[in-house]
């Protein structure tokens, strides 16, 4: 039987499982609530959990995990328990101190992606009105009666000069010089 609980906008999932291989056991079975991040162990609970609200089933996961402190183990090692158990409070440590680190890193990821379409935003819209100076620029070289292939030529050149001010790199500058020489062709034939 399993359970899906939804707490503070987190999911967690309940079941019930076999404790006879886990060290330091103190029961036959345990409920196992478990979530993206966390995984909680409750040994004290009644036969007809899978019945009970969701709230006094969630009080259940917070009575086991206050009963599972770090207080509660450190007296558990310091009372010269088995190494097994001593092994699963290091392991559970460290497994918490990992969790720690990949919520670090998630959040860290997260605003980088959020930094990432900040700046893509603004290169679509100063590459926006880049076109949008070549193509007045094209149409008034046309208007002022610039042969095309003199307009071709100035607009190469102010867009040269413009790109030699940046530490844009040799192909994106022709890529991006490729891109005005199209832009300011369609829009000299176009006016």
């Amino acid at each position: 039987m399993t359970r899906d609980l939804l707490v503070d906008g987190v999911e967690w999932h309940v079941r019930e499982v076999s404790a006879a291989s886990v060290p330091g056991t103190q029961s036959e079975r345990c409920l196992i609530f478990d979530s993206e991040m966390t995984v909680r162990r409750v040994w004290d609970y009644p036969a007809g959990w899978s019945e009970m609200s969701d709230e006094d089933l969630w009080h259940l996961a917070s009575i086991g995990r206050a009963s599972t402190s770090k207080d509660t183990m450190a007296e558990i090692v310091e009372a010269g328990s088995h190494p097994a158990v001593i092994a699963a409070t290091e392991a559970a440590a460290r497994s918490s101190a990992l969790l720690a680190q990949i919520a670090i890193m998630r959040a860290t990821n997260r605003a980088l992606r959020d930094e990432r379409e900040v700046l893509l935003q603004n290169c679509r819209e100063t590459r926006d009105d880049m076109r949008s100076a070549i193509q007045t620029y094209a149409a008034l070289l046309r208007r002022d009666g610039v042969p095309p292939e003199r307009a071709l030529l100035l607009i190469k050149s102010a867009m040269r000069s413009g790109i030699e001010s940046t530490e844009c790199g040799e192909v994106e500058a022709d890529r991006l010089v490729g891109d005005g020489v199209s832009w300011g062709i369609h829009a000299y034939f176009a006016a």
